[in-house]
């Protein structure tokens, strides 16, 4: 064994590493590029299967070849390495799957006799040291080898996969970045004096940056397991939890926040029926925020943060930690750690958890479920968050660079760490606050209720009005008349109404246009500046005036986009936005994870996400229209159909569908039921799920759906699933004979065509 390694040492001495790094992944005009812009070198990255290639070189040029015992087991060892530089970014590759199908006794230099048997016991000693030097080949030298000739890193907008550069292109971009970041004076550098005299309780944060599609963005975070670095992390989640506490009690705290979809439906459902039962034109502007999180000034945070937490100085807050595990008759046992924080004065009745889950029992929010309370604290005063958030506010301190030789260190000055848990909070704080400062009257006016929404969702503004006269005149007038934005100030607007060229036009326009002009012009009180390249209206012409150039101009009816949704813009129908699927994999978007039951694991996780896609924002019929839901339901099954084969596919040890498929076959039924289960329940028993003919969208229907769409998927790889076209096939036939005419009609209009769009570059 001692030869072997030492010519395995001799060999890693004379392999010509930069030359097969070169002849793999070769550099492109790196040299030359001088100040070259930031965009340029984004795209260079190095694919997976290139930098397998050069991997393997490497492996060829090390490694002799009585180590691997045969070709056979040296094969398969380089498969196992090229599925492991494709994994994902939470992906694990475990040493059965890696010693899966290799064969020990191929490998002489394990044998301590080389002729006859051997024990069950030797084998089993020699299958373990072969899979411990197979696992420091892969742990120790292939990620050793690749973290020094790559940085590997995830992307904005690619899931989890896993983009791997040049260790000289990366510092490239890593130079041009911080420089673009630096030169808005956003940080100051610390002197070695001023960094000597740091208190030794400061806690320092490291910047990175993650590429994204046309540029970098900063990510700032505190790393460390030592009992100061636990502690200050305790401090933020408390400081969070507290904040919480106050904005549900105060919710107008936030302005027109929206933190997901069930807040985006619960706005919507306010203006969505009676847009359907008397439909306008409506009228949409999206907005976003160049650097949210960067751009928030200190002095209007400390305001900010004071108006919030100062009436409650004095309130001790109690915060609980516990473990809630329930049994789900779809999904099967499941587990939650939840945090919550409570005025002690409003929770005096359940401070030990007997009375906490009594309390809960009475307002039915919990039952057939299991507590395990973990933490709970009745010591933390509004003062406390109050002095701990300004001290983390002043005394921010970053550091970046490669090694501590090359470390600078720099004070925020301005803005908040972007990956920080309590950085969402302040900014939905910070912009509630700007709202309810700038737009109080335009709001709260009764008119403006009626007819129009504002959503924004962190720092993308949504604003949906009606416009009932020629408004396409009315701006280009305003934009041709110099300084015309005064006749619309906040003081003023009732003067501008008067105007004999605003007769015809509705106050709550002028109000709606007033806060457009507002945001479009900047807020930099609050650091807010928005982004003309995503301003996007469906006002007709209105790109074409010179004061708003880059403005998207869509039809005034289309499928309107804001954070992943689409809208119609005529009867504010919903439907899910699948462009952010285009070119990527799917299976970088779910982690299926390695484990024995591998099938139970698939199941788990389909339904898991089949609960999370099945919103009532899609379902619900007050909402949207049954076309609309019937088209929700089939582009929905279509990617959860593409899911289920990426999942088989990615099964371990060689398991298949084909070996056996009455249990997938199951599992789709499965998911039939719970997605005809999740339907009802977004409508509140509206949609009748049973087998009789009943509802508007019946059990039969959501049936017909999934045979449509996974017939689609897995009729393009016939020979991994021929058992269960079969059975999908025949169900098809039958729901097609037992559906009336009206509703086979709208399940064949929602799979027409039967490959959406959007969904053809969409890869598996």
């Amino acid at each position: 064994m001692v030869p072997l390694f030492s010519q395995l040492l001799r060999q890693h001495r004379r392999c010509p590493y930069s030359r097969l790094l070169q002849k793999t992944c070769p550099l492109v005009g790196i040299k030359d590029a001088g100040q070259a812009e930031l965009s340029s070198f984004l795209p260079q990255h190095c694919g997976s299967h290139r930098v397998y290639l050069f991997v393997r070189e490497c492996l060829l040029a090390v490694i002799p070849q009585e180590l691997w015992g045969s070709e056979h087991n040296r094969l398969l060892y380089f498969a196992r390495v090229r599925f492991f530089l494709r994994s994902g970014k939470f992906e694990r590759l475990s040493v059965a799957e890696l010693m899966w199908k290799i064969k020990v006794n191929n490998c002489d230099w394990l044998k301590i006799s080389k002729t006859g048997r051997v024990p069950p016991s030797e084998l089993s000693y020699r299958t373990q040291i072969l899979g411990q030097f197979l696992a420091w080949l892969l742990d120790g030298f292939v990620v050793g080898l690749v973290r020094a000739c790559f940085y590997a890193t995830e992307s904005m907008g690619q899931k989890n996969a896993i983009r791997f550069y040049r260790q000289e292109v990366w510092a490239k971009l890593q130079d041009l970045a911080f420089r673009s970041h630096i030169s808005k004076g956003q940080m100051v550098e610390l002197t070695p004096d001023q960094v000597a005299a740091l208190p030794k309780s400061t806690i320092i944060s490291r910047l990175r940056f993650i590429p994204k599609t046309d540029g970098m963005r900063p990510i700032t975070r505190v790393i460390g397991a030592d009992a100061k670095t636990r502690l200050y992390q305790s401090h933020v989640r408390d400081l969070l939890d507290m904040l919480r506490a106050c904005v549900c009690s105060t919710p107008s705290l936030l302005g027109s926040t929206v933190w997901g979809m069930t807040d985006i439906h619960k706005v919507l459902s306010s203006i969505a029926p009676a847009q359907k039962e008397k439909p306008q034109p409506l009228y949409f502007v999206k907005m976003d925020v160049s650097g949210a999180y960067e751009s928030l000034p200190h002095n209007k945070l400390i305001e900010v943060i004071n108006q919030v937490l100062t009436p409650v100085l004095n309130e001790v807050f109690t915060i609980r930690r516990f473990a809630k595990i329930w049994a789900d008759s779809h999904e099967g046992l499941k587990k939650a750690f939840i945090r919550q924080a409570d005025f002690l004065e409003a929770n005096m009745g359940s401070i030990n958890m007997k009375q906490f889950l009594t309390s809960l029992q009475k307002k039915g929010k919990l039952h057939h479920s299991v507590l395990v309370e973990q933490h709970f604290s009745s010591d933390l005063e509004g003062k406390d968050a109050l002095q701990f958030f300004t001290q983390i506010l002043k005394g921010s301190v970053i550091q970046f660079g490669k090694n501590f030789v090359f470390f600078r260190t720099y004070r925020q000055c301005q803005g908040v760490p972007q990956g920080s848990a309590v950085s969402s909070v302040l900014c939905c704080l910070c912009y509630g606050h700007m709202e309810n400062v700038l737009f109080k009257d335009i709001i709260n006016k009764k008119r403006y209720r009626e007819h129009s929404c504002l959503m924004r969702l962190v720092d993308d503004f949504l604003l949906i009005t009606p416009n009932l006269h020629d408004a396409q005149t009315f701006l280009k007038l305003m934009y041709s008349v110099k300084n015309r934005l005064a006749l619309v100030k906040k003081d003023s607007i009732e003067t501008t109404r008067a105007q004999p060229y605003h007769l015809n036009l509705p106050l709550y326009f002028l109000y709606f246009y007033l806060f457009w002009r507002i945001l479009l012009a900047g807020v930099p009180q609050y650091g807010l500046v928005v982004n003309p390249q995503k301003v996007v209206v469906n006002f007709e012409d209105y790109g074409s005036t010179d004061s708003c150039p880059g403005v998207r101009v869509l039809p005034l009816r289309c499928l309107f986009p804001w954070c992943g949704l689409l809208l119609d813009t005529h009867t504010l129908d919903i439907y899910k936005d699948y462009s952010s699927y285009a070119d990527l994999s799917l299976r970088y978007s779910l982690t299926l994870g390695s484990c024995h039951s591998a099938g139970h694991q698939m199941k788990r996780k389909l339904m898991g996400i089949l609960r999370l896609k099945c919103h009532a924002l899609f379902l619900d019929l007050k909402t949207n229209s049954l076309e609309a839901i019937y088209k929700n339901i089939y582009k929905l099954l279509l990617l959860h159909a593409l899911r289920f084969h990426v999942c088989a596919q990615s099964l371990p040890f060689g398991q298949s569908v084909a070996k056996n498929p009455a249990y997938f076959l199951l599992m789709i039924w499965d998911m039939v039921e719970y997605t005809n289960y999740l339907i009802r329940l977004s409508n509140n028993g509206l949609i009748s799920g049973s087998t009789s003919q009943t509802g508007s969208v019946q059990y039969e229907a959501v049936e017909l759906l999934f045979c449509l769409s996974f017939l689609l998927v897995l009729s393009k790889h016939r020979r991994l699933y021929k058992d269960l076209l079969l059975h999908l096939h025949k169900r098809k036939r039958r729901l097609e004979q037992c559906l009336g005419d009206l509703r086979l009609a709208r399940v064949r209009q929602a799979a027409n065509p039967r490959n959406p769009l959007d969904f053809l570059a969409i890869k598996t």
